[in-house]
């Protein structure tokens, strides 16, 4: 087999697995449990600063784009659309400091 490197962190009952640029979230979901996150919405893995940004709202974007650019413990991640849809809203610009969780922006689904 071949051997890969990856960051892992746990965040309360989440954990945050970056590897080869893309972020990944484990959790273990209770019974009954729901997400308050909207739909669509990319999310601050960890405290940080905005690198780059790389879309603006009504652009069309694909599937594993790279969207936005952060620096957090010294390392860039990068956060990149889930699925094709439409960039709706950008809620951060370079050089903004920005919280673990802080919504970053929002892509609405193509149909």
């Amino acid at each position: 087999g071949s051997k890969a490197w990856a960051h892992v962190a746990k965040v309360g009952d989440v954990w945050w697995v970056h590897h080869s640029g893309r972020i990944f979230t484990m959790e273990r979901i209770e019974a009954g449990a729901s997400s308050d996150e909207p739909h669509g919405g990319l999310v601050a893995p960890m405290p940080g600063v905005v690198l780059e940004v790389l879309v603006a709202a009504g652009e069309s974007v694909e599937a594993g784009q790279t969207l936005m650019i952060l620096e957090a413990m010294k390392m860039e991640h990068r956060i990149v659309a889930s699925e094709d849809g439409t960039v709706t809203s950008v809620h951060f610009n370079a050089g903004d400091r920005v919280e673990q969780g802080a919504n970053l922006l929002d892509v609405e689904a193509a149909e």
